[in-house]
């Protein structure tokens, strides 16, 4: 088995239309994908190829360049002018090399050099199936953005919203969360439970308690995570009252420590059997910049992706989208939920919610993330992100890339924060930064 079958199925058509005149040429890659976990299609001509994928989406196409009757420039603006634009790879021979240059600057994604090596084949393809998945979800993002722009959730209705909540479902909220919290898990629920127990099971002797020793080990543990708790209670307290030491980051500093980020996290993605991917957006910005205290934020990163690890789906895919717009720098991150009684997602209802402390959409915890499940991980990115000038919101997207079942949801964990062109780096006050970005 090649290393292309162990990739995990995405929610789109695993189909590759191959556009080849040649049949020969043809039947190698047609054989050739026959090992892989692809579909694949031949069409032998530019006619032929739009027919075929008008009737059924290829997210992927090999288009050769010399074809009859149309050129494949041609075929590839076609292909580009479609509504759902699919990631096209040129199929062409050594001396080519120029026609090859020209040919990417019309939105080609990569190229194959005749005759293709089975492993390079499968690498690309592999790579090119990740990038359309990542095209998509940006593009669902945009359309997300203009809804949530129509319905007006802009940054000053969201602070209104926390303002002018409602108090009594929300302080009930807090209560059934804090109860649920002390009473199950690691921590102070079970620190209660075992000091019942050593009562129970301690034998009196002259010179006190003797407690067996696994049980003694239990409650050592235990109170290592109570005092953990305590730890991420004073670090949120820290947040609230110090200046962030703020410091220039280039856009692509950023993103090389978000990857790096996602290297780290690796481990934790096995549990479940999941995928990290990052777009390549900004890795290249180097004039534009963030202030910000680097480690702190790479913790807040650290956080939002266990958290869709934790509540997304067994074998899924975890998409980091890197965006610099206009003004500030949009990181997603983008994961397919699972049911929690019986709602996919984050309730319209909840969006706010889920930052406040110990606010929790579901009611059990996962030990093996090794995390503390007290509902205050997204309350601390929150207060580091604000620091930064900057906001964190999380809601539903619909991934239209299942348009069989009307669009799959997924949930969007998605940060804004504020860039600062390298000419007006100068104005910044290094000696208070944060008022410079979030006054200026």
């Amino acid at each position: 088995m090649t290393d292309s079958n162990k990739r995990k199925a995405g929610k789109y058509p695993q189909q590759i239309l191959i556009v080849e005149d040649d049949p020969v040429t043809a039947r190698v890659l047609e054989s050739t994908l026959e090992k892989s976990p692809y579909r694949c299609r031949v069409a032998t001509s530019a006619e032929e190829a739009i027919a075929a994928f008008d009737e059924s989406f290829f997210p992927v196409v090999i288009v050769d360049l010399h074809l009859p009757q149309s050129s494949g420039d041609e075929l590839i603006q076609r292909l580009n002018d479609r509504p759902m634009v699919p990631i096209i790879l040129v199929h062409t021979v050594e001396s080519d090399t120029e026609k090859v240059i020209e040919t990417m600057k019309l939105g080609v994604y990569d190229y194959l050099i005749k005759p293709v090596n089975e492993k390079d084949l499968f690498n690309r393809l592999d790579k090119a199936f990740e990038v359309f998945e990542l095209r998509q979800m940006q593009r669902d993002l945009e359309r997300e953005r203009e809804i949530r722009v129509r319905k007006q959730l802009s940054w000053n209705l969201w602070k209104e919203t926390l303002i002018f909540r409602n108090g009594d479902r929300f302080d009930q909220s807090l209560f059934n969360n804090l109860h649920t919290i002390v009473s199950q898990g690691k921590g102070f629920g079970m620190l209660v439970s075992m000091v019942k127990d050593m009562k129970m099971m301690g034998k009196h002797t002259e010179d006190g308690l003797v407690v067996p020793e696994s049980l003694m080990d239990l409650m050592v543990e235990n109170a290592h995570s109570a005092d953990q708790a305590i730890k991420q209670f004073q670090s949120i307290n820290r947040i609230l009252k110090a200046q962030p030491r703020l410091e220039p980051c280039s856009v692509a500093d950023l993103y090389q420590s978000v990857q790096s980020t996602l290297d780290q996290l690796k481990e934790l993605g096995s549990i479940k059997n999941q995928s990290l991917f990052l777009s390549s957006g900004g890795k290249d910005e180097k004039d534009r910049y963030l202030l910000l205290e680097k480690d702190a934020l790479v913790e807040a990163f650290k956080e939002l992706l266990t958290n869709g690890m934790k509540f997304s789906r067994e074998s899924s895919s975890i998409l980091v989208l890197f965006k610099p717009l206009a003004e500030t720098l949009e990181i997603s991150v983008v994961s397919e939920p699972l049911d929690i009684d019986g709602f996919l997602g984050i309730p319209e209802a909840q969006e706010t919610a889920v930052f406040e402390p110990f606010y929790r959409i579901g009611r059990t915890v996962d030990e093996r993330y090794g995390t503390l499940d007290y509902g205050l991980g997204l309350t601390m990115v929150d207060k580091i992100i604000r620091k930064h000038g900057g906001r964190v919101s999380a809601f539903n997207v619909k991934d239209h890339l299942d348009l069989e079942k009307g669009g799959l949801i997924r949930v969007n964990l998605q940060t804004e924060l504020p860039l600062v062109r390298k000419e007006d780096l100068d104005k910044v006050n290094l000696q208070d930064p944060g008022r410079s970005v979030i006054s200026g």
